[in-house]
């Protein structure tokens, strides 16, 4: 897969657990540009911005989407999905590793963050999904298409 540029959302909204949110990137210029958005937005919007990284990366994301409350029928939606991530921000580098739950991702994150000097490493859940290099390519495809 090829590198991206990979913008890393880290968020607190009230008592929930920390928030994590990825979007991908051609450029370092455009992920910065709607770093800097997103932030004033969800700050505006009282959740608090822990992190907000634009960072080279081989990892690919699942579009975020926002979620709605109620269906086509005015029934309530089921949850989504969410994902436990171990997030580590290094100086020039993001790593993303899934967790099959909180507690195990709480007990990797000084071993991940030994890997690159300075790194901070988070714990957080994410309706996002890590996409394999076969969705990678599907999702390109269909973007040129549009």
């Amino acid at each position: 897969m090829n590198a991206t540029v990979l913008l890393v959302l880290l968020t607190l909204k009230g008592n929930a657990p920390l928030g994590v949110n990825f979007v991908n990137f051609d450029n370092l210029a455009d992920c910065q540009a709607r770093a800097a958005v997103l932030k004033k937005v969800l700050t505006r919007g009282g959740i608090k911005v822990v992190g907000n990284r634009c960072l080279a990366s081989f990892q690919y994301f699942s579009k975020h989407r926002h979620r709605a409350t109620k269906g086509d029928h005015g029934k309530k939606l089921a949850a989504p999905e969410r994902h436990v991530f171990l997030v580590t921000l290094g100086k020039k580098r993001a790593l993303v590793v899934p967790q099959p739950d909180m507690k195990t991702c709480e007990a990797q994150k000084a071993r991940y963050a030994r890997l690159d000097g300075g790194a901070r490493s988070y714990c957080a859940l994410s309706e996002q999904r890590l996409l394999c290099e076969g969705e990678v390519a599907a999702q390109r495809r269909a973007a040129q298409k549009e």
